[in-house]
């Protein structure tokens, strides 16, 4: 049986959360600056470690945007991201208008949130449901676009083989991917690069068609190891009932082989549009604060070496 272990070393799982102001891009950058780990420079850190932070202004909106990447939401979790930030916002007379965050989020990055939220305000909720409900109000997650939390949320650390390795995988793909497709929408249509809009317009598609694809996986990877656990578990007292066991067996199996498969093809795919994006991007994003092709890169390398390993271990045991 193919192992469901992720394969990420200790990298954590990092959320891409940004906080919506009404504000310029300049003001929203300020408060980056305040809240970001590296602060502004060595001797002028930040308040919040394991963040990272740029302002700029989103444009399709009409607002600006404190954009973070929280790269341990255990040591800095998400509510403290928020909170810190509309304390710095408030000191500059600044209104903050919801939040957002970008790709997946894992369910225990949620609870934690709702029980600070719970202790905070001395509420009484028990129900996870009603737990992730008090988080989207409270952070005002669905303000540019819906929060459907079984597309966004990624329970990665339940006491179940899936969500396992695979579903990890994807979620990281995605994320990859993401950040990339993030870079071409901040340089497609900006005046100062109105000139590359021509190469946006072939770069970003394939970004956001692999973000996509890859989201898909996550559930798909989980639905076809739980078929392969279903089919272990048909009966196999008789010659006829072992046969369908395991045709049924490996019929699930190749279903949840070809998942990896087909993720690491999309990762192989989208190698030709990075370098492109590196060449095209948006300057500010690549190399001011994000080091965003660093990141991508990083994303799309893990996630397709956790999806070779698994189809590795799956040939060692035929």
């Amino acid at each position: 049986m193919v192992s469901e272990t992720p394969v990420t070393g200790a990298r954590k799982f990092l959320i891409a959360y940004n906080v919506n102001l009404l504000s310029t891009k300049e003001q929203a950058h300020r408060i980056a600056l305040d809240i970001r780990e590296q602060g502004r420079g060595k001797d002028q850190p930040g308040l919040l470690r394991k963040v990272q932070g740029i302002g700029w202004y989103l444009e399709e909106a009409n607002l600006a945007q404190v954009s973070t990447n929280i790269l341990d939401f255990e040591v800095t979790p998400v509510h403290m991201v928020y909170e810190e930030i509309c304390k710095d916002a408030r000191d500059l007379n600044l209104p903050v208008v919801r939040s957002q965050i970008v790709g997946l989020i894992p369910l225990k990055a949620m609870l934690d949130c709702a029980d600070f939220y719970i202790q905070k305000e001395k509420l009484f909720i028990v129900e996870e449901e009603h737990k992730i409900r008090l988080v989207i109000s409270k952070l005002g997650l669905d303000s540019l676009g819906p929060f459907v939390p079984k597309e966004i949320i990624i329970d990665v650390g339940a006491r179940t083989a899936a969500p396992g390795g695979g579903s990890v995988s994807a979620a990281i793909a995605a994320m990859g991917a993401a950040l990339g497709c993030m870079d071409g929408q901040m340089t497609y249509g900006k005046r100062q690069f109105e000139s590359l809009d021509a190469e946006m317009r072939k770069l970003i598609p394939p970004f956001h068609e692999a973000m996509n694809d890859s989201l898909l996986k996550v559930d798909a990877d989980s639905m076809a190891f739980n078929s392969y656990m279903a089919a272990l578990k048909l009966p196999k007292g008789t010659p006829d009932e072992i046969k369908r066991r395991e045709e049924a067996m490996q019929e699930a199996l190749k279903v949840a082989l070809g998942i990896p498969l087909s993720l690491a093809e999309i990762i192989n795919k989208l190698w030709p549009a990075l370098k492109e994006m590196v060449k095209y991007g948006n300057v500010f994003l690549w190399f001011v604060d994000f080091q965003t092709v660093a990141k991508v890169s990083v994303l799309l390398k893990n996630a397709r070496e956790n999806a070779n390993i698994v189809l590795e271990m799956a040939d060692q045991r035929k």
